[in-house]
């Protein structure tokens, strides 16, 4: 498949291989093509995270994978709502300990709520995660006063930072 006709580059072929929600392709990545230079691979952050952090059985280690770039870049933010009593991380730890946080994620087993149980347990903090479906639905239920925090995309959320819809409460960066 060429991708810019004319280019010095040469084409681009793609193989899309579904299968295990990336893990065959990430199998075919690892064993069935040669480390010629030329053969990339790319699969999903958050699967990256259940196969590391899982202890699911593959036939390979991912952490033997040579690592080029990520397609984005992402900063994670921790929100709550402006009027709630939860204004600083502080804040935040103080209030679980009276009463479970209650965590507003979007999808099931995406990048953003597989960290969210990631920072959950290595910190400890009480929380129970209600599941929005979406980036926009987290918002929602984050400004109407339906969920205590949320871990989100910074881009998700920048706008209302700025116009202190939401508080920001940390942010998580290199």
């Amino acid at each position: 498949r060429v991708v810019s006709p004319g280019a010095k580059g040469g084409e681009i072929k793609v193989k899309n291989m579904i299968g295990g929600n990336g893990a065959k392709a990430t199998q075919y990545m690892f064993s069935d093509v040669k480390p010629d230079g030329y053969t990339i691979g790319d699969f999903n952050r958050g699967n990256f995270y259940r196969f590391v952090l899982s202890g699911e059985k593959l036939p390979f280690d991912v952490m033997k994978l040579s690592w080029l770039y990520s397609l984005s870049n992402v900063t994670r933010v921790m929100v709550t709502n402006k009027k709630s009593p939860i204004t600083s991380w502080e804040a935040m730890l103080a209030f679980a300990k009276k009463e479970p946080l209650k965590w507003a994620v979007g999808s099931i087993g995406a990048s953003e709520h597989i960290e969210a149980i990631y920072l959950k347990e290595l910190v400890k903090i009480p929380a129970k995660f209600t599941t929005w479906g979406n980036q926009a639905a987290v918002v929602g239920a984050i400004i109407r006063g339906d969920a205590h925090v949320t871990l989100i995309n910074y881009s998700a959320v920048k706008s209302l930072i700025d116009a202190k819809e939401v508080n920001l409460l940390v942010s998580f960066t290199e």
